[in-house]
C-alpha cells in the first residue's frame, strides 16, 4: 500500500516491544524548527541556527546521567518538511541515547512527508511507522501525531487538529487490555488554550478548536489510565489537571532559556521537571521579560 493512503497499522498504533524496566527516565524536547532562516512563530526569542550547540550541551548531561534511557521529541523537528533536510537530521541529533519523534505540522509540509521520513530517517520510529507505543514495565508510552485535515500526515496550513478513529481506537483497545499500567499519550498539538491564570489575559491564549479539546476530553473520560497527555506546538509550559488528567505543553527548545523536560517513573510516582541550558551556551541569547509566562 501507498505511505500516501496509510494503512490502519499506519494510522493506528504498533508496540515496539518491551524493552525497559522500571524506574524510567527520559527526556522531552519540542519544536526545535531545523532549518528555519527565520521562525515565523516563537514566544520568546528563537534561535533554530544554534540547534546543534544546544544537542550537544543536552547530550552532555544526558551522558552524565547514566539512568536516561531516551528522548522524546514532540513534532515541529523541521521549520519545513524536506528530503533535504531530513537527511542530515541524523547527524544533528546524534544522542547517546534513542530518540523518538512525535510527527507536528511542520514536519508534514509536504505531500509526501511521511514516505520522506520514514524512507530518510527510520530510527525515529520504531516498526517504521509513525505511531506508535513504548511497552514499558507497567507503564505504556503511546506516540500519536494529530492529523491536520482530510489529507493524513499533511499540513498545508490550517490549524485543524485531529485524530482518526483509528488511532484512537488503537490506544483505547491496549488501555483496555492493560488496564493497571499507567499510560501517557504524547502528541503535537495543544489540547486547550493556555489558561489566563497563567498568562494574565483576558482568553485562553493559543486554543485549539473546540472539537478537537472535546474528541480528546471523551477519549480521556472513557479511559482514565490515560493518566498524562503531553504535547508541544504552543511554545509555552503548561500543567493543567482536569478531572484528574494533567495536560502538559512544554516550550521550544531553540527559545530562551533552551528548556526540555524530564519525566520519571516509578511503579508509584509520575515526577516532571523543567531544566534549561541558558547558563552553558556559548552565545548572546535575549529574552522577552514581558512574556515570563512562556
Amino acid at each position: 500500500n501507498s505511505l500516501l493512503s496509510p494503512t490502519v497499522e499506519q494510522l493506528g498504533i504498533v508496540f515496539s516491544g518491551k524493552w525497559s524496566t522500571m524506574p524510567i527516565k527520559f527526556v522531552y524536547i519540542t519544536d526545535t524548527h531545523f532549518g528555519a532562516e527565520k521562525v515565523q512563530f516563537f514566544e520568546q526569542p528563537s534561535y533554530p541556527e544554534k540547534l546543534p550547540e544546544l544537542l550537544s550541551l543536552l547530550d552532555a548531561r544526558i551522558r552524565q546521567d547514566k539512568e536516561i534511557q531516551f528522548v522524546i521529541h514532540g513534532g515541529d523537528m523541521l521549520n519545513q518538511c524536506s528530503e533535504e533536510l531530513i537527511r542530515k537530521l541524523p547527524d544533528v541529533f546524534h544522542l547517546s541515547v534513542p530518540l523518538y519523534l512525535c510527527l507536528g505540522n511542520h514536519d508534514l509540509t509536504h505531500p509526501d512527508a511521511l514516505k520522506h521520513w520514514l524512507q530518510l530517517a527510520p530510527n525515529f520510529f520504531p516498526a517504521r511507522t509513525p505511531c506508535f507505543s513504548l511497552e514499558m514495565e507497567q507503564c505504556f508510552l503511546h506516540i500519536v501525531p494529530n492529523q491536520w485535515g482530510d489529507a493524513p500526515y499533511y499540513w498545508a496550513d490550517a490549524q485543524d487538529s485531529q485524530f482518526t478513529e483509528d488511532q484512537l481506537a488503537a490506544v483505547g483497545q491496549t488501555v483496555q487490555q492493560n488496564p493497571n499500567y499507567t499510560h501517557i499519550f504524547f502528541t503535537h498539538s495543544n489540547i486547550m488554550g493556555i489558561l489566563p491564570g497563567q498568562t494574565g489575559f483576558d482568553q485562553p491564549y493559543n486554543s485549539p478548536k473546540e472539537s478537537f479539546s472535546q474528541q480528546v476530553f471523551t477519549f480521556t473520560e472513557k479511559y482514565p489510565q490515560v493518566r498524562y497527555v503531553i504535547s508541544g506546538h504552543t511554545h509555552v509550559n503548561s500543567n493543567v489537571k482536569r478531572n484528574e488528567i494533567r495536560y502538559v505543553t512544554a516550550s521550544s527548545f531553540v527559545e530562551a532559556p533552551f528548556e526540555y523536560k524530564i519525566f520519571e517513573l516509578d511503579d508509584k510516582y509520575v515526577s516532571m521537571s523543567t531544566e534549561n541550558l541558558v547558563k552553558e551556551i556559548g552565545f548572546n541569547a535575549d529574552y522577552d521579560f514581558n512574556k515570563v509566562f512562556v
